[in-house]
């Protein structure tokens, strides 16, 4: 602290809050100087910066990771929980600027935000040093390691507990056994896991769900145990993995190539929607993609139909770029769509055609089919079972999964090329991007949509095609406030995604 350097505040240094509602800038215009003791300054306003003048003036600002330009002109960089920060916009801090930059993060615990800061960009500047050994002007890479408990006394065992209770060891995916004899992605399998049985606390279980999650971490810069809750017991929520071709005579866990969570959204009624604009709720909690496209699109019927949206797609770090998630997702849109025996029941109309007519039962036994779900996790003797159902289910074997059938396959992400050309690959097309930047990752969210209903695609035709029409001067205002995800390239795929 600055006291223990002998510095007084006031005489020595002076700190400036954040004004409620001004921008994180620091300037003087938009920040509040004070002047009194601690009991004096304001309550929940943050700190954003700290002026020094006892011997010269110095300056230590925070800057938000979405304005990066703004440091070019600093000595020294500190990077706090790196890993909370998605690496394009951690990488262009790194690249502004001759400045020393310090980066600390927590790869482990329940405080952990995940392992794709030492996966991939450690590992990334540890070949940039290998280069620039001779360069005297080239950067060097100093790791620490802090290996003391933070909450716990070092060895107790509730932290061992714990960390196995949430999967919180399971930061690393395991080493594929023949990376080299590894089948081509059309010849694996996508699997429906049954989660009762992969939470059962079965040994072949466990090691069954650390391999799921450690892909989950491995590849998502930010995780929570609350994503292990979700997946666990989430009514709405169903998980697969594709797993390479499996034999009778095998004595061994397959390996996970891909694990796919997804969430069953839609048919909401027409009250449901009316009532929750009447009480000013723009976003309930759930049905993202149906809330989100429902303000942007008025007139459409976009809320009634049946959607399932993937809230996480992770692959083998090993394998990535090599075709595996596309295949994947391949067969996910092929069981949606009705193309293997049990996927859906295509005796069921249409959401759409039940919209039009104006008959709302649908979304009452829906939601009347979740609130007995619900009201079963709460009456469920918590025991270790004795005898569970088989873990992997054949997506031509699963019967009733999304009664009714699904009208769409949609997602949500922050926009970057890389992540909209995987998933145009795979059909999906734009319908929606936030025209402000996410404040932690500083990208902007974008939806992507792909009809999954034999009733007709008229609805996403329409909807795609007045994306298309606004979407090149909805982009203009992104090129000037440097938006990291928001490239030209990304841009000029966006708008010339046309419906396929």
């Amino acid at each position: 602290t600055f006291e223990s350097l002998g510095y007084a505040e006031h005489q020595d240094y002076s700190l400036v809050q954040q004004q409620t509602g001004s921008e994180e800038d620091g300037s003087d215009s938009r920040a509040r100087l004070e002047t009194g003791g601690g009991g004096h300054r304001g309550v929940n306003k943050p700190l954003v910066r700290i002026n020094v003048y006892k011997t010269h003036r110095q300056t230590i600002q925070y800057v938000s990771p979405a304005d990066s330009k703004y440091i070019s002109q600093g000595e020294l960089l500190v990077i706090d929980e790196a890993a909370a920060i998605p690496l394009p916009v951690v990488k262009s801090l790194l690249g502004t600027g001759q400045h020393i930059t310090l980066m600390s993060s927590t790869v482990q615990g329940y405080e952990g935000t995940g392992r794709a800061l030492s996966l991939k960009l450690i590992a990334e500047l540890r070949k940039q040093q290998k280069g620039s050994r001779n360069d005297p002007n080239g950067k060097h890479l100093t790791e620490l390691s802090l290996e003391t408990p933070i909450r716990y006394a070092s060895g107790d065992g509730l932290e061992a507990w714990l960390g196995r209770l949430l999967c919180l060891d399971a930061t690393s995916p395991p080493t594929l056994r023949n990376l080299d004899g590894l089948p081509m992605p059309e010849q694996c399998e996508l699997y429906l896991v049954n989660r009762d049985t992969l939470f059962s606390y079965h040994k072949a279980s466990e090691v069954f769900l650390r391999n799921m999650q450690s892909l989950f971490v491995s590849s998502h810069y930010k995780n929570s145990p609350n994503d292990l809750l979700l997946m666990s017991d989430a009514p709405k929520h169903h998980v697969f993995a594709l797993l390479p071709p499996l034999s009778k005579s095998q004595g061994r866990l397959p390996e996970v190539l891909v694990s796919i969570q997804v969430c069953a959204e839609g048919r909401l009624s027409r009250s449901a929607q009316s009532q929750a604009l009447r009480r000013g709720e723009m976003r309930p909690s759930g049905d993202m993609i149906p809330w989100t496209l429902g303000q942007q699109y008025p007139d459409s019927s976009f809320g009634s139909l049946a959607g399932v949206r993937v809230v996480r797609v992770a692959c083998h770090p090993s394998l990535q770029r090599k075709g595996y998630a596309t295949e994947a997702l391949k067969q996910l849109e092929a069981f949606l769509e009705g193309k293997m025996a049990g996927a859906a029941d295509d005796d069921e109309e249409s959401s759409s055609d039940e919209e039009e007519s104006g008959d709302e039962e649908p979304a009452a036994d829906s939601e009347e089919a979740t609130a007995n779900k619900t009201a079963a996790l709460h009456t469920e003797r918590i025991a270790p079972k004795k005898s569970v159902a088989p873990l992997l289910s054949k997506l031509s074997d699963v019967e009733s999964l999304f009664p009714g059938g699904v009208d769409y396959l949609g997602t949500s992400f922050g926009l970057t090329l890389q992540l909209f050309n995987f998933w145009h690959k795979s059909g999906l097309v734009p319908l929606y991007v936030r025209q402000t930047a996410n404040e932690i990752t500083g990208e902007c969210s974008a939806i992507m949509v792909r009809n999954c209903s034999q009733g007709g695609d008229d609805w996403l035709r329409k909807l795609s095609v007045d994306f298309n029409g606004r979407g090149g001067l909805l982009s203009s205002p992104h090129y000037h406030r440097g938006v990291p995800g928001y490239k030209p390239s990304a841009a000029i795929g966006l708008c010339a995604s046309n419906f396929r």
